[in-house]
């Protein structure tokens, strides 16, 4: 999640500031999407986008308290992942477009992508379980690029998630996989999500998982407000020696 921010001011309840004070930061975080979606709505109708960010603020809110309750861990993972289902479910039945998204589609497994903590602990908890092998080399190619324009220096063929089984390009932790996939619906046709070709995919945007992403971000990493990529994180949790690695 490449990570901006938006200054919730005086919309956010005075308790909830002080909360995110001594966690160290004061501003709510953003995906470039929601900044995108912020900034045109805003051209268009500013009154609209000033409505928008408020309702985002205090969703954010909502969100974060509600996250909090639970430990950093593999049960708070499950409780985004749940939450984060149904919205995108609620908003794909909603929009008046077809999502184009379907199995062994994976255009968007080559873009950056992102996991706070928690999602990782599941991840490694599944890897092991199901004993899916990784690629460290591609892991360690693709380590510490922490926003989407950096995955562009390296090249296409090494672009592709670690967790992604390029032969039927399905995810090889589907039910476990991070909010960031979850959320990533897409509404124009496939070939536009080939970077290769053309970055013109038109991706559906729901308020309430943006707002929910950022929360779990924000719990997670409040002083750095950006949230490790998935090779990074898979390299800082397993042990070099450990058997899933395979190179």
């Amino acid at each position: 999640m490449t990570s901006r921010t938006l200054d919730g001011g005086n919309s956010l309840p005075e308790s909830f500031r002080r909360k995110l004070k001594k966690s160290g930061g004061v501003s709510i975080p953003a995906s470039a999407t929601m900044q995108g979606y912020v900034a045109d709505m805003e051209a268009k109708n500013p009154h609209m986008a000033n409505l928008l960010l408020q309702r985002y603020v205090q969703e954010f809110t909502l969100f974060y308290e509600k996250l909090e309750t639970l430990k950093k861990g593999p049960r708070r993972a499950r409780l985004l992942h749940s939450l984060a289902d149904k919205m995108v479910e609620r908003a794909s039945k909603e929009s008046p477009y077809v999502p184009s998204c379907k199995k062994g589609c994976s255009f968007c497994c080559r873009i950056h992508a992102t996991m706070v903590d928690s999602e990782a602990e599941l991840i490694v908890d599944y890897l092991h379980v199901h004993d899916i092998k990784l690629s460290r080399s591609r892991c360690e190619k693709q380590s510490g690029l922490d926003d989407a324009g950096h995955v562009t220096k390296i090249p296409y063929e090494d672009r592709a998630c670690p967790l992604l089984d390029e032969a039927s390009g399905e995810c090889r932790v589907y039910p476990v996989r991070p909010v960031q996939c979850r959320k990533y619906l897409v509404v124009s046709p496939a070939k536009d999500c080939d970077i290769r070709v053309k970055d013109k995919a038109a991706i559906l945007v729901g308020r309430d998982v943006e707002a929910l992403t950022a929360a779990s971000m924000a719990l997670e990493t409040p002083r750095k407000l950006v949230d490790d990529g998935i090779a990074s994180q898979l390299l800082k949790r397993i042990p070099k020696n450990d058997p899933l690695w395979t190179e």
